[in-house]
């Protein structure tokens, strides 16, 4: 009998695994915005336009979105715009590229020299993740844009970075909490057939957002986090949290 269950266990799973692939496919061809970056690029221009001042992508590249478009078009309210690299094979790929390592300390000239400071998918690459979230911070008068993912596969280039961490929306807003920052917004893809990234904007003066961010509309594949839970008692009044 336990042979007989063994057999059948072992006909049936090529069978089911086949049926879990097509599936797979025919998600992904329904619900491309759930794909990571079409939906956290969707994310930003919802919120991008809101913005003003001196911004910065760090750690940027060449500044590309993967959809044919740059990410400075994303904050048209913006009075500067930079974008700074480190050393590697993703690095210094632009003659006006900032030399920024976020494992070192920010020097004193870029301290505080940008109004929102942007970063997309970095963080899991740096060992020394505090120090770089110290240095995101620091390089910021008020905004920080942050994605990060929450469930992916290992990936990294040989000779240029690897791969360390994933986030939780806990542990995002303990570390902003932790350099005196509140999160105004924070949303996620959640789904069953893509990597799943957490978009977060943290502000070091969130008095100023009060109610600003509220009438967002939200994500279909996210919900509000309702009062009274863990984000109420450190997230500024009016304020959207979303996972």
């Amino acid at each position: 009998m336990e042979n007989a269950k063994k057999l059948s266990r072992r006909l049936a799973f090529p069978i089911v695994s086949r049926l879990f692939g097509a599936s797979v496919r025919l998600l992904r061809q329904t619900r491309p915005d759930w794909q990571p970056r079409r939906w956290s690029n969707a994310e930003l221009r919802k919120l991008g336009s809101r913005f003003t001042g001196a911004v910065i992508n760090v750690s940027g590249w060449d500044d590309q979105d993967q959809e044919g478009g740059r990410y400075v078009d994303y904050f048209p309210g913006s009075t500067s715009y930079a974008v700074s690299n480190v050393g590697g094979a993703r690095g210094g790929v632009r003659s006006d590229d900032i030399p920024l390592d976020l494992t070192e300390p920010v020097s004193e000239e870029c301290r505080q020299k940008f109004d929102v400071v942007f970063n997309y998918t970095t963080l899991e690459h740096i060992y020394d993740t505090r120090t770089a979230l110290n240095n995101l911070c620091a390089l910021s008068r008020d905004i920080v844009v942050l994605t990060v993912p929450f469930m992916q596969v290992e990936h990294w280039e040989e000779s240029s970075y690897e791969d360390y961490w994933r986030f939780t929306k806990f542990s995002l807003v303990r570390l902003f909490e932790e350099r005196g920052y509140s999160v105004l917004y924070l949303s996620s893809n959640h789904n069953p057939v893509y990597p799943i990234y957490y978009f977060c904007v943290a502000s070091s003066h969130p008095e100023r957002w009060a109610n600003k961010l509220a009438a967002i509309p939200r994500n279909e594949v996210s919900s509000v986090l309702e009062s009274g839970s863990l984000y109420s008692r450190r997230v500024a009044p009016g304020c959207k949290l979303m996972t």
